[in-house]
């Protein structure tokens, strides 16, 4: 059996196009469904920021959001999920609230202090980190003015917290989860438990490196940063292309 894990932003859904999602990929999806082939989402967002998509999607036999540290399965159960520790989230926010806008993922919501928040997904606006259950935070991300800011963060981040969590860089976002978690993690969690043989993978940015590597076919595209277009087996245009190219493997 062969599946099929996708990002969302920029991947699979396409904010700033007028056909936000591709019905040529979507028709591909099924018909790789159709054939007996897994599809499921590999995301950044918490699962409220997919939530509102999900009609316009085929059924899908996984999600994994969070950058990896939330799981569910087809019928939308928790299969796995690894929290940040509460000390950890509390010295981020203190180090960094000032400087810059950021939004704390938990319970499958996304939450900030700030109102207007520069992100495409609706937040729930706090005045304390205890309106939070302290046993759900599934990570954090910062938001910074552009690549070479979240990038020089990133590095920045990794020296002083070393081993406490994993960072990504997804554009100008700077994503924080709990140590070990990513979405190359979550892949090889999904093809232990769902028994699957062939585990293919496409993403755009630079969190989707782990997918990319943990995938045993992998694809990105054109527009892609270079060195994420290392890490890819193919170069596609579409979700749409990367099932035809898996169809005739």
């Amino acid at each position: 059996m062969y599946a099929l894990a996708s990002d969302f932003d920029e991947t699979l859904f396409f904010l700033n196009r007028e056909e936000k999602i591709s019905k040529s990929d979507i028709n591909q999806i099924k018909l790789w469904q159709s054939n007996g082939q897994l599809f499921g989402i590999c995301t950044g967002r918490p699962l409220s920021g997919i939530e509102d998509y999900l009609d316009e999607l085929p059924d899908l036999d996984f999600i994994i959001v969070s950058n990896g540290a939330l799981i569910l399965n087809c019928y939308h159960e928790v299969i796995y999920e690894k929290c940040l520790k509460r000390e950890i989230v509390e010295d981020i926010i203190e180090k960094y609230h000032n400087s810059y806008q950021l939004t704390i993922q938990a319970n499958g919501d996304i939450y900030s202090f700030d109102e207007g928040v520069n992100m495409p997904i609706n937040q729930i606006i706090i005045k304390d980190l205890n309106q939070i259950n302290p046993r759900h935070y599934h990570g954090i991300s910062i938001v910074t003015t552009n690549e070479v800011e979240a990038e020089k963060l990133t590095q920045e981040l990794i020296k002083k917290y070393k081993f406490m969590i994993s960072i990504f860089q997804n554009g100008k976002y700077v994503d924080i989860v709990s140590n070990k978690s990513s979405k190359g993690e979550a892949i090889n969690f999904i093809k232990e438990a769902l028994k699957i043989d062939v585990v293919a993978g496409i993403g755009d940015s630079y969190n989707d490196i782990p997918l990319l590597k943990a995938c045993d076919v992998s694809f990105t595209f054109y527009n892609s940063p270079v060195f994420v277009k290392k890490q890819a087996t193919y170069i596609v245009s579409s979700i749409c292309e990367s099932i035809e190219k898996l169809m005739s493997i």
